[in-house]
């Protein structure tokens, strides 16, 4: 059996930085699978080339290994196809799987991969290699090693231990239009009841089925998905540095080259200085696939990030590049994009507060705090008076399902403030504040909000609270997919120094929190993951899938940027992804998904189910095209 280099990851943790959403936004149409007869390889499909595709491609979705557990499977319509479950190549047919990879299917969330896509289509052949990635994530080498030592002892002497066989005497196993018009139980149905004497063997049900596996690895080149993985031989990282606030580039600055395990442990660092032009080189040697770098600038006391990323087992060429910064001591620039208060109970008579802040930098400057020195203090954040338990996260991709303990925020005086300085941009920073403040059938929060803030929403369970506050609109109750329910308001513009302040009253009903140990010992169970759900935008029917866009970002990539906030020092900036439209469509997707859940369990009704599903398929539609 041939050897090969194999580009698959290993124990299933190959990351991969190339956004398999992106993909979302350049494709020309979108539709349903059509039955037509494939356009046969001209080659020898490739497992090779089709394992990186799969990975750069697919990899989001499916998962690493096939398995359908991708980090956007959350978010699919339906679930993706476990593509490493053995039984699956049993039945797996070529010619369908060629035309589902090449038109798509809009029903299950999969995108064409053919030329309907206008801008990043896999031609042909390529398309064959994904095919031929497929069998090779269903199939157990143990199948291919135990089929190959029962082809040569009964079948080689006549088909040849190629495959080839004698023209016109026996039946050349390399035949690709033979393998890829029929399944696997196909070839097994045919072998199990034929009349040929030449095919008079003793072998048990299982053997038969490793002959059929070796007899179609004749058409595909199969790589062992468990095999480690080969080290890069040469590869190289390039990048340039650019100041952002002046165009210019920057002089005399150093670039430090880290790589990470997939764990997040740093294995390794070089440094270089850059050109007058403003590029970097590193040449590295012997470089194992499953590293991931990063590239820092020191650049005035102040340490700027490239986003992370990996080689592709293509292409041994990687570039960085990296964006500095001046520095300003100016507040003006400094917005709160979004505010949400999430209201919960830890008992009866305390209420636990969230409030998540994104905070926006309009400047082309990062912010270092008034004094110009952020150890003073960057950007403030203000509790009520009577807060107590306070503590602080901060948050990657604008929710709160991905954070960090935010030991960098620190009290000054009666203020408390973060002391990382706020790099330009929209969703520079977002943190998140908790408290908890007693409850005696009423409870006041109040404080100000040190920056203009351009919108602002208030959430809490619907069991009896009422808010009372100026400016504040009621959006109406909404249900859940879990049955429960919530409030929400929300209120336009504060001005910068305005206070933020609502009055909760009432006697809330318990009864439906509540949770025991089977012992009579009885306490609140929180919503907090429920009314967390509506905040990044997962909530049926769209209450808030408009600005979900900003809040979801592709946890493959987010996670990288993360590593990079955890292990560059306090004066660290890491540059991270716009939100773009792949947001919004991964929030349609998921949209989707939950309001066919809800339909199926009876809690939405059929006229606005159908009228609902058929909005959010024509969104999904019109960012597709």
């Amino acid at each position: 059996m041939q050897q090969y280099n194999n580009p698959f990851p290993r124990d299933g943790r190959y990351l991969v930085v190339v956004i398999f959403a992106s993909l979302l936004l350049i494709i020309g149409s979108m539709g349903v699978l059509q039955a037509q007869e494939p356009v046969l390889p001209q080659v020898t499909p490739d497992t090779g080339n089709g394992a990186a595709l799969y990975q750069d491609r697919c990899a989001n979705c499916h998962g690493d290994t096939g398995a359908g557990d991708g980090p956007m499977s959350p978010n699919m319509i339906v679930t993706p196809k476990n593509l490493s479950d053995p039984e699956y190549r049993k039945t797996a047919d070529p010619a369908y799987i060629f035309n589902l990879i090449t038109n798509g299917n809009l029903e299950t969330g999969m995108p064409p991969f053919g030329p309907a896509n206008s801008q990043n289509p896999i031609n042909d052949d390529g398309r064959w290699d994904l095919v031929a990635t497929v069998y090779t994530l269903s199939t157990p080498p143990e199948a291919i090693e135990n089929g190959q030592a029962l082809y040569v002892e009964n079948c080689a002497a006549c088909h040849g231990e190629d495959g080839l066989g004698d023209e016109g005497v026996t039946f050349d196993m390399t035949r690709l239009s033979y393998w890829y018009n029929r399944t696997n139980a196909d070839v097994h149905e045919l072998l199990t009841n034929s009349d040929i004497p030449e095919h008079d063997y003793d072998l048990t049900e299982d053997e038969l089925w490793q002959v059929v596996d070796y007899g179609r690895s004749f058409s595909y080149t199969y790589i062992d998905p468990a095999a480690p993985l080969p080290a890069i031989a040469n590869a190289t990282i390039t990048g340039n540095i650019v100041n952002g606030t002046t165009g210019d580039i920057p002089v005399d600055v150093e670039i430090l080259l880290r790589a990470f395990t997939p764990e997040f442990e740093e294995t390794f660092n070089q440094t270089t200085t850059i050109k007058t032009d403003g590029s970097y080189q590193f040449d590295l040697v012997d470089v194992p696939q499953e590293w991931i770098f990063i590239a820092t600038a020191s650049y005035q006391d102040l340490n700027f990030s490239s986003n992370a990323n990996q080689f592709s087992p293509t292409d041994p060429v990687m570039d960085l590049p990296i964006t500095v910064y001046n520095t300003t001591d100016d507040p003006i620039a400094v917005q709160i994009g979004q505010a949400h208060i999430v209201i919960d109970f830890v008992a009866e008579d305390r209420v636990a507060v969230t409030e998540l802040y994104v905070f926006n930098n309009l400047s082309d400057a990062v912010f270092l705090g008034a004094t110009g020195d952020p150890v003073d203090g960057t950007v403030q954040l203000d509790v009520p008076t009577n807060a107590e338990n306070v503590s602080f996260e901060r948050s990657f991709g604008g929710n709160m399902q991905n954070t960090i303990l935010a030991s960098e925020v620190i009290q000054i005086d009666n203020g408390w403030f973060d002391t990382m300085p706020l790099r330009p941009g929209d969703g520079a920073s977002t943190l998140i504040v908790s408290y908890e403040l007693p409850y005696n059938e009423k409870v006041e929060l109040a404080h100000k909000l040190p920056y203009y803030a351009a919108h602002i929403s208030l959430i809490l369970p619907d069991f009896g609270l009422e808010v009372d506050g100026e400016n504040w609109e009621f959006d109406g109750a909404q249900q859940m997919t879990g049955g429960s329910s919530f409030l929400s308001y929300s209120q336009a513009a504060l001005e910068s120094g305005s206070p933020l302040a609502f009055t909760l009253s009432g006697e809330p009903d318990f009864s439906s929190l509540m949770t025991g140990d089977g012992s009579g010992n009885n306490t609140i169970a929180t919503s907090r993951n429920e009314t967390t759900e509506l905040i990044i935008g997962s909530v049926i029917l769209g209450v808030v899938v408009a600005i979900a866009g900003y809040f979801i970002f592709s946890s493959r990539q987010q996670s990288m940027d993360d590593a990079a906030f955890d292990y560059d020092d306090e004066e660290v900036v890491v540059q991270t992804p716009a939100p773009t439209a792949d947001d919004a469509v991964q929030a349609l997707l998921q949209a989707i998904a939950k309001l066919d859940a809800a339909y199926e369990a009876g809690e939405v009704e059929e006229e606005t189910y159908t009228e609902q599903r058929h909005k959010l398929k024509a969104e999904l539609a019109e960012i597709w095209a």
